[in-house]
């Protein structure tokens, strides 16, 4: 292909720090050649897909997220094994143009991440009557590591279809059904996916048609919620533990409800011993924030309002939390004091003064730290 480049003079490659490592002299017009590139030949075959998040399309003909999109945040902690090498990688969404960035972060995570595997195989769509009479997702075998020291369940559900008399099972008639973990046979968690009042709450306003009314397990514009469950305390490593999933029985009175579906993806995943004792993080900032997702929220004069999770296996209690925007002058210190269990998280508002904010106009940046976790050094 023939590229007009000018000024006559020198091209140059930079490495991922920005400093040169090598340079092309051109005229104003060079011909430079193609590499070849090789894609998959059609018809080619995705083998054993591992679904790592669920986006739903928002809805509105001509809807336009402006000039630089919307950005949406996942953690795929938890599948990190399956991103490294060469991956293939898909986003199902032929709507939008689709954008992907992955952050990685430096340093100890509270818990290293041992391995991550499918309970009843790859993401699947499954009628509400399959579920029901136990046709699919069946009671399971599974075999827990030995080096595991704790164990998650991950669900991702979401409900489809417009069956029966309450259009199961996307609509629900105001409430969703109840879904259920068993693990060796004794009930250990149920959950409703009703989201009530998150699709109205949803900052993508410029939708059309019904996208502010309450779905089951998913809005439009927005990413699907994973729901999580720690099996620790129900399970021995390195012996086999049955895992079996159960629904809301369908109506007798109203068996059409049944042909509804459920798109569904479940994982188990097991991590090593917390890494920390005492130790606390700001994994958050709900406001100031220009993150156009929080942006019904923002931009604000309100008290600050951060999320802190414990990030250490021991209860925590108490925990200095330091706030400033700018520089270092004028922090502000706040005690926050509950109970916060290992990996849970808490929102805290932070009192400023009204005048607080007026100090520092032009000042853009705001931050958030923790200190003295349970009144003991940070360990992290």
């Amino acid at each position: 292909s023939l590229i007009h480049a000018y000024p006559e003079g020198y091209s140059y490659t930079y490495d991922f720090e920005g400093n040169k490592i090598d340079s092309t002299f051109h005229n104003q017009d060079v011909l430079i050649a193609n590499d070849s590139i090789f894609y998959y030949e059609e018809p080619y075959e995705i083998i054993d897909p591992f679904e790592i998040g669920r986006f739903i399309t928002p809805y509105g003909i001509g809807f336009d997220l402006g000039p630089n999109g919307f950005t949406y945040l996942y953690d795929v902690t938890d599948y990190q094994d399956l991103l490294m090498g060469d991956v293939d990688f898909a986003a199902h969404n032929t709507q939008e143009l689709i954008d992907v960035k992955f952050a990685f972060i430096k340093g100890t995570p509270p818990r290293d991440l041992i391995k991550v595997e499918k309970i009843w195989g790859s993401q699947a769509s499954h009628t509400y009557a399959d579920l029901d009479n136990d046709v699919k997702l069946p009671s399971m075998d599974i075999d827990l590591d030995p080096n595991g020291d704790m164990f998650k369940i991950r669900t991702r559900i979401t409900g489809h279809g417009h069956n029966g008399s309450n259009n199961c099972c996307e609509w629900g008639n105001g409430s969703g059904r109840d879904h259920e973990l068993l693990i060796d046979g004794t009930s250990r968690f149920t959950w409703e996916i009703w989201q009530s009042t998150e699709c109205g709450d949803n900052p993508n306003t410029g939708q059309g048609g019904t996208w502010p009314y309450a779905r089951e397990g998913w809005c439009p514009g927005d990413k699907v919620e994973d729901y999580e469950f720690d099996i620790t305390p129900y399970v021995t490593p390195g012996t086999t533990t049955a895992i079996d999933y159960d629904i809301q029985d369908v109506p007798v009175g109203d068996p059409d409800q049944g042909n509804g579906n459920y798109v569904m993806a479940m994982h188990l995943v097991t991590y090593g011993e917390p890494n920390f004792t005492n130790d606390a993080a700001i994994v958050d900032v709900l406001n100031p924030n220009s993150w156009e997702y929080y942006g019904k929220w923002n931009p604000t004069c309100q008290n600050p309002r951060v999320i802190l999770k414990n990030t250490g296996s021991n209860t925590l209690t108490s925990v200095c939390i330091h706030v400033w925007v700018g520089g270092f002058d004028n922090v502000i210190a706040d005690e926050w004091t509950g109970r916060l269990e290992f990996l849970e998280e808490e929102v805290v508002e932070i009192p400023v003064t009204d005048d607080w904010w007026y100090d520092f106009q032009g000042s853009l940046e705001f931050s958030a730290m923790v200190h003295l976790p349970n009144g003991q050094a940070d360990e992290y």
